[in-house]
């Protein structure tokens, strides 16, 4: 563990989690996931994945733009939140 823990986001039903891990598969993770409530999960292998990807790949492009998107959202609310904590 480095530094002050801090919580970035609270997710609600229906929310993913971990596609960093998906795309970047090789990396260290940038965040750690701790569970209020038990949740009902579902999980996707990296090698299902791209299993997907190779099979789907018009299906795979749409997961892929929609993650990304979701990617952006939540850096864009995490930069907002640190730039109001340093001000």
């Amino acid at each position: 563990m480095y530094g002050t823990q801090t919580t970035l986001s609270e997710f609600t039903k229906g929310a993913t989690i971990g596609k960093n891990g998906l795309i970047d598969m090789n990396s260290k993770r940038s965040a750690t996931a701790k569970v209020i409530k038990v949740p009902k999960i579902l999980v996707l292998s990296t090698k299902s994945f791209r299993d997907i990807i190779e099979k789907y790949s018009k299906d795979a492009i749409k997961a892929l733009t929609s993650i990304a998107c979701t990617l952006a959202l939540r850096l864009r609310h995490t930069i907002g939140r640190f730039a109001v904590i340093f001000k």
